[in-house]
Formats: C-alpha cells, sequence, structure tokens
C-alpha cells in the first residue's frame, strides 16, 4: 500500500467526529483507553488511526513521517517524531475539521517527499523533493 493509500485510509477512519478521540490512540466505545489495533476499539486519534490501518512498521513510520513534515512543518525536521502529531491532535481546542484538512494536505503533498531508497523503500528517513 502506497503511503498516499495508508494516509487515505486512515482519514476515512476517522473522518466522522465521534470516530477521533484526544489523549488517547485508541478508545471503546465506553471511553477506555485500547491499544488502536484492539478490536474493541471504535475511535482514534490521528497515530491511533495511521496505526490502525498500517500493515507493517516501516509503513506506519513513513505516514507518520510524510504527516509530520508535510502537515506540521514548522517543527525542525531533526526533532520530529509522532509524539509531536499526538500533542497536536491532543490541543484541548483542536477541532475535528481541524485534523481532517490536516490529512487533506498530508495526503495532497506527500508525494513531493522522497524516500531515499525510493518511495517505498525500507528507508524511514525523507525529505522534501
Amino acid at each position: 500500500m502506497s503511503i498516499k493509500d495508508l494516509l487515505r485510509r486512515a482519514k476515512a477512519l476517522i473522518s466522522e467526529p465521534g470516530k477521533w478521540t484526544q489523549n488517547a490512540d485508541g478508545r471503546t466505545v465506553a471511553g477506555k483507553e485500547v491499544h488502536p489495533k484492539d478490536y474493541n476499539a471504535v475511535c482514534w486519534c490521528i497515530v491511533g488511526a495511521i496505526d490502525r490501518v498500517s500493515t507493517s512498521l516501516s509503513d506506519k513510520d513513513k505516514a507518520v513521517w510524510a504527516f509530520l513534515h508535510v502537515s506540521l512543518p514548522y517543527h525542525e525536521p531533526r526533532t520530529l517524531n509522532q509524539s509531536h502529531i499526538s500533542l497536536w491532535n491532543d490541543v484541548k481546542e483542536r477541532t475535528h475539521d481541524e485534523v481532517m484538512k490536516a490529512f487533506d494536505e498530508a495526503i495532497e503533498k506527500c508525494d513531493s517527499l522522497s524516500w531515499g531508497e525510493g518511495r517505498n523503500g525500507s528507508s524511514t528517513e525523507g525529505s522534501y523533493k
């Protein structure tokens, strides 16, 4: 699966406001925090949604990296990691609409990233073309 497809699937997973959460990667219908791949999970944060639809750790890492560098590019690239997405996702005032727009931007621009060993290579290091 391409990184663009993975981001599309993650966005679709949380496309309804009730399927998006904050302060946890995944939650049950009762609001209990669970692993995003848990079969009882019904809502996810950004990272949790990416994790849920990823089929490999390499793809998850690349999708997280793409989201960071395209949707949250104001951070110093060497200091970026998935906790920056979680911090952004979990801001109390963050809205579902803002999350959807960030996914749209990442999906639209992820093709502008280069993966060192090719778009589907094993490297998780990327850069702008």
